[in-house]
């Protein structure tokens, strides 16, 4: 206990701390030039660190060990900077060489604290054993650093003891991994109980309930996971496809490429830091003077002073002030004249907020500092007071009107996007942050179109924002345009307001992510690549949202009407963004400027951006497939193709495997491996005794490791399979996971029988030319024990959960043979315990197989496509059901079983592509972001939106999946019915269109159904009379041309009446989904009725009223049951 309260008071202490030693190691440094370079790392790092604003105890137990290394640095007072000589005879600086050491160390130990604190809390518990590892060796990495700077520093020691360093480092490491779990919070102390009590990830990661009490104790939602907007019913899907992510991720190779980003982030703090000292020094000369000498600009400085005020000054009086000031001083015959147009009242709220840049209401002289620091160098202090006044909206203005056509051109672009990325793009169009910026845009005033005439003032702003946006989009190219932190922003920008680089920021980003966009068009992009642009607007919101809270408390204090002072404040951009915090879909203009480009003559361009620009870019390389090494090239009997099972209680876990290995004479194995569902590389060693490890990364999904004995003689590699090998790892590291965890279960391979020589030709006959240049005894195709306890050949009389449990076997084999080896089933010849009969059976299947395929490989390729048609068929029907996929149809008992042998028997290399182009095809037509109310299932395909049943901003609607359409559903306070009119969405339809689809289809239900009754009495009153005037204005199906009547559908269109748009019942029906080039894609279809349905939007209050009759309803029963139970009164 006394430790932990040491330690809290430690951390508490540390940023004060910091800054007391902060200022020593300057004086320091001073002295003692070679420890500048540490003492500047120490600086920009410790302001990093405050800008980010976050605690933890773990970040702070490294951070003190940094502090306390830099202690170690005051030792250099009592030396003088020497020399002295290598062991080359090079003449080096010791003490320069151990500073540089310390710097870079210094860097790596805060990009691991920044690594960590970017992960949210359920992925520190997931993988904090391996964050405690790399925390400790950081922690001993400087002490090491410490204890040699003092050997260094000892003028008694004539060299450093290395080997006593390495053992002080495993020491500590040791120490500092024990000390790091005693830090964990009551809460990370419970999650890893939690998760303890749940089994191994590959438990609880199934598990959708245990995720979700995971998310909850953490404290954390599907969207914060997910890091963007998303849909209820396809959130946990997604989640657990995020969290298996995390566990894959190799910790060390995801700090060393982090290293990389936070160095340029470094930097950008670094020149911070020097621009803030050069104006610092400049005002420090002044600060012993009166208050009017503590301002840096003449101009300025006289006004202070004739006016006689102190260190701050009403900012209305102030602004005044200096107009009038400005007006005396400016001549009528100087260049600057037309200024005095713009020194008026009318433009004194942007210039009074330009000065006053805390909005507090007082002006002081640091920010008038703050002010001129900031004015170009070759412009005059007039120039930057009239930019302020009213050069600033006209350059608002102009961004405004090309932030719209930004939105315009990227909407415009998405029914090109190719299929692959298009769910990812609808995901990043239709996210609450786009709204956001809908909302900034719409608050923004415009000002009137004779404002800003001025030649003069145009120049001016022209000028200046080509300089401030080639600032801005210089250092967003050093991060990539990567705004994963919220701190990032501060760092592009600089210091002062939000709002004055709000809009060019915007701009940038937004070129930028339509500049992307349109190569989505053309390239397949990682999915994280886009999800990033969502995260860089959100990021930058966040400093919105602060920007705001921040303005909100300064009026409140100050007893003004928050609302009535957004509305003019930097223009009211801020102000429907504080009055309707969340999305509104009803109410946004996205599809206005989207409909009326030629509305906007601003013409702009997307940024180039390349495939290696990406943040997600890889190097192209040469795949290779499981088969594209020949069997007999390689002296190393390990290298080539392999095939073989990874069994869990009996049951292959990942279906038929081929992989494709290569060798290296230092032992280490790479390569890639298939299966029917993944495509994977591979990574390990082989070492003594033949003992193999075999590292299979799934990329996103997981990893896992097949520890084994290799025999070259009979051509197999058995043993255990799971978690246990770490790429990267030491030897000794491996050899202790292998051995103690795997191993020791591994399972000695028999002698083979004699026969198998026998039957040894007709196999390498069959085999593939390019395996049969390396003669294959049967033993490395068939190695079944006497005992039958091989798993593949096993016929227990145990059920098959009592099988063993994490076994593999792979086998130098075509991975076509596989399905004619022996297995459990019931008319398997070893259940007859004929083992020799079995043998002989495999072998003759095998030249059957090979004899069928050369005399008629047409037939034989008809057979295996219609073997794989079923498997497509079956294997979409599981995925249906396990991703929650409506509309569904299960598997029945026989077709799981069937299903599953069908996994074993394809070989991966003919079925995995026709998967994958299956899944692809799924994920290609599911409907981002909603589910089926009904069947609660993630929709795929077409989606069916009552009309009736949504809220007023559009954003909670009652949707159904084509089995479910038929379906009544009593929600959220919806009551919706199958008589209720629908809206048929076969593409997506963009959440900005529904702001004018959905009034649109509520008049065109009234109005429609009017005309065709109207029509239909007409021709009862007219049906004697032989010339029928009206059949021209009869509406026709647009498909098939005939007559319409109801009930019929009609697509709504943005700019079309509606005439020539109608399909009648049948067509409707069966209407094909629009191309992508079409004026149809993205568009509803209305379904109409011959009935009186009701169209209008069931209101708040409504809803409201039903949930409360429901209430009361329930409560009335509630209390029936109390009075029936509860005891009489006496």
């Amino acid at each position: 206990m006394q430790m932990r309260t040491y330690l809290k008071w430690t951390f508490s202490s540390y940023g004060h701390a910091s800054k007391i030693l902060l200022k020593g190691l300057k004086l320091c440094a001073k002295v003692h030039p070679i420890a500048e370079v540490v003492v500047g790392t120490f600086e920009v790092v410790f302001a990093f660190e405050v800008m980010r604003q976050e605690n933890n105890r773990k970040v702070g137990i490294l951070r003190l060990r940094m502090q306390d290394l830099l202690v170690a640095i005051f030792q250099l007072r009592n030396l003088q900077d020497r020399e002295e000589i290598s062991p080359d005879g090079k003449r080096v600086n010791v003490l320069r060489s151990v500073m540089k050491k310390i710097a870079e160390d210094i860097k790596e130990a805060a990009s691991a604290c920044d690594f960590y604190m970017s992960k949210k809390l359920i992925y520190r518990v997931i993988k904090s054993l391996q964050y405690e590892s790399v925390f400790a060796e950081h922690i001993a990495m400087l002490t090491e650093d410490r204890k040699r700077l003092e050997m260094s520093l000892n003028t008694r020691t004539a060299q450093v003891n290395e080997r006593m360093l390495a053992s002080i480092h495993a020491d500590i490491k040791k120490m500092s991994e024990r000390q790091l779990i005693c830090l964990d919070t009551t809460r990370e102390q419970d999650l890893r109980k939690f998760l303890k009590t749940k089994g191994g990830p590959d438990t609880w990661i199934e598990d959708e309930n245990i995720l979700r009490e995971l998310l909850q104790k953490c404290g954390d939602s599907i969207e914060s996971v997910l890091g963007r907007q998303s849909g209820s019913k396809e959130s946990w899907s997604e989640v657990k496809k995020k969290v298996q992510k995390e566990m894959a991720e190799d910790v060390k190779k995801a700090l060393g490429e982090h290293f990389e980003h936070f160095q340029t982030l470094l930097d950008l703090q670094g020149q911070q830091l020097t621009d803030i000292k050069k104006n610092t020094d400049e005002i420090k000369a002044a600060l012993d003077a009166g208050p009017h000498d503590r301002i840096v600009d003449a101009d300025f400085k006289k006004l202070w002073k004739d006016m006689a005020w102190r260190k701050s000054v009403n900012a209305q009086r102030f602004v005044s002030a200096l107009y009038e000031h400005l007006i005396e001083k400016l001549d009528a015959g100087e260049y600057d004249q037309w200024v005095l147009d713009y020194l008026n009242s009318a433009y004194l709220q942007p210039l009074l907020e330009a000065v006053d840049d805390d909005a507090t209401g007082f002006v002081t002289t640091r920010e008038i500092n703050t002010f001129v620091e900031s004015m170009p160098k070759n412009w005059t202090l007039l120039q930057w007071i009239a930019y302020w006044a009213a050069g600033w909206q006209f350059s608002v203005t102009r961004y405004k009107r090309s932030i719209y056509k930004l939105m315009s051109e990227m909407y415009g672009i998405y029914p090109q996007v190719l299929p692959t990325n298009r769910n990812a793009v609808i995901r990043y169009l239709r996210d609450d942050v786009i709204f956001h910026i809908d909302k900034l845009l719409q608050s923004t005033h415009s000002p009137p179109s004779n404002a800003f005439e001025s030649e003069e003032l145009r120049k001016l702003v022209t000028e200046f924002t080509e300089v401030e946006e080639e600032r801005l989009h210089t250092k967003l190219k050093r991060v990539r345009y990567n705004i994963d932190a919220q701190y990032i922003v501060s760092l592009v920008t600089g210091p002062g307001r939000i709002e004055r680089y709000i809009y060019p920021i915007l701009y940038l980003l937004l070129r930028r992510h339509y500049g992307v966009l349109a190569l989505a068009a053309k390239e397949t992009l990682h999915p994280e690549e886009i999800a990033d642009l969502t995260i860089s607007l959100g990021n930058l919101f966040s400093v919105v949202n602060q920007r705001l809270e921040n303005l909100t408390s300064i009026f409140q204090q100050n007893n003004v009407d928050v609302e009535e002072k957004l509305k003019n404040f930097a223009f009211g951009m801020f102000k429907l963004y504080h009055e309707y915090p969340e999305k509104n879909v009803s109410n946004n203009r996205i599809s206005e400027y989207i409909h009326k480009q030629s509305f906007f003559d601003e013409n702009v361009e997307p940024l180039e951006v390349r495939l290696e620009d990406l943040v997600y870019y890889d190097q192209p390389s040469e795949a290779t497939r499981p088969s594209s090494f020949p069997a007999g090239t390689s002296e190393d009997p390990i290298q080539g193709s392999w095939a073989g099972h990874a069994y869990d209680r009996g049951i292959s876990k990942f279906g038929l495997i081929q992989l494709s290995i290569k060798s290296s004479p230092e032992g280490t194995l790479t390569g890639e491996a298939v299966t029917w569902q993944f495509t994977l590389k591979i990574s390990g060693k082989i070492r003594r005794n033949n003992q193999v490890i075999i590292h299979l990364d799934f990329g996103r999904f997981n990893s896992k490791d097949l520890i084994g004995q290799f025999d070259a003689e009979k051509g197999i590699i058995e043993g255990r399979w799971g978690e246990y090998y770490v790429p990267g790892g030491s030897e000794e590291e491996d050899v202790k996971n292998s051995d103690e965890e795997a191993l020791k279960d591994a399972e000695e391979n028999k002698d083979e029988d004699q026969v198998l020589k026998d039957v040894n030709e007709l196999v390498v006959a069959y085999s593939d030319e390019e395996t049969a240049t390396q003669p294959v005894k049967l033993g490395a195709i068939e190695t079944l024990p006497d005992d039958a306890t091989d798993l593949e050949f096993a016929a227990s009389d145990d059920d098959a959960s009592q099988g063993p449990q994490y076994t593999f076997v792979l086998r130098r084999m075509p991975a076509s043979l596989w399905r004619f080896l022996p297995s459990g089933l019931l008319d398997s010849p070893v259940a007859a315990g004929s083992l020799a009969r079995a043998r002989w059976s495999f072998a003759l299947k095998c030249v059957l197989d090979r004899i069928k395929r050369e005399i008629s490989p047409g037939g034989y390729f008809v057979e295996q496509f219609i073997e794989a048609v079923r498997f497509i068929i079956l294997a979409r029907r599981e995925l249906y059901e396990d991703e929650k996929y409506c509309p569904r149809l299960g598997l029945s008992a026989e077709e799981e079983e069937e299903l599953e042998q069908l996994k074993c028997a394809i070989f991966p290399e003919f079925i995995g592509p026709y998967y994958a182009l299956v899944k692809d095809t799924i994920d290609q037509y599911i409907y981002p972001g909603y589910g089926c109310d009904s069947c609660d299932g993630r929709i795929v395909g077409t989606r069916w939106a009552c009309l009736t049943c949504m809220n007023d901003s559009f954003t909670d609607t009652v949707d159904l999946c084509a089995s479910c359409v038929k379906e009544s559903v009593e929600l959220r306070g919806f009551i919706h019915n199958a008589s209720h009119v629908l809206l048929k969405c076969d593409t997506y339809v963009m959440d900005a269109d529904w702001q004018w689809i959905i009034p649109r289809a509520r008049l065109m239900v009234v109005r429609i159904k009017k005309e065709f009754r109207s029509r239909s009495k007409l021709r009862t009153e007219l049906a004697d009379e032989s010339d029928n005037t009206q059949s021209k204005d009869k509406p026709s199906c647009q498909a098939c041309h005939k007559e319409v009547s109801l009930p019929c559908w009609v697509r709504i269109i943005y700019w079309s009446s509606n005439e020539g748009c109608y399909l009648c019942a049948r067509c409707g029906r069966e209407a094909k989904t629009p191309a992508t080039d079409s004026f149809e894609y993205g568009l509803p279809l209305l379904q109409l009725e011959d009935n009186d349905a009701q169209v209008e939007a069931v209101t708040t209050e409504l809803r409201l009223a039903t949930l409360e009759k429901k209430m009361d309803q329930q409560l009335a029963v509630m209390t029936k049951l109390l009075e029936k139970f509860s005891p009489p009164v006496v």
